[in-house]
């Protein structure tokens, strides 16, 4: 009788950490995001400021000036710092005049570091 009780106690506290474990990887998980942001966004440190502001969050990838006067920014991490990351970008740094930021999910690809491209 006494191992039963043991048995069914075990089982209880379990499934009760089983949830919370769930929700701990789930969060974990690294998503990626292809972001255009337009506006006044070339020529004033954006993509260095976005490399500054990654690499504080953990999230990966890189930033790249585009020919139409975009910067378009690669970006991994989990879901929260990816959030905190785009937020960021909705302001940019100081000389940058943020207009949009189109944000469109993909597949993970597995970036090392964060770093600007030509």
């Amino acid at each position: 009788m006494r191992g039963k009780a043991i048995e069914d106690r075990a089982t209880h506290t379990g499934s009760r950490l089983r949830e919370p474990v769930q929700t701990i990887l789930a969060a974990m998980e690294r998503i990626h995001v292809d972001l255009r942001i337009s506006g006044t966004v070339q020529g004033v440190w954006y993509r260095r400021s976005a490399v500054d502001e990654a690499l504080r969050l953990g999230v990966t990838g890189f930033a790249r000036n585009e020919p139409d006067g975009t910067v378009r920014v690669e970006a991994e991490g989990t879901r929260a710092a990816i959030d905190r990351f785009i937020a960021w970008c909705r302001i940019g740094p100081a000389r940058a005049r943020v207009e949009q930021v189109l944000v469109n999910e993909g597949p993970v690809v597995g970036f090392p570091d964060f770093v600007t491209r030509r």
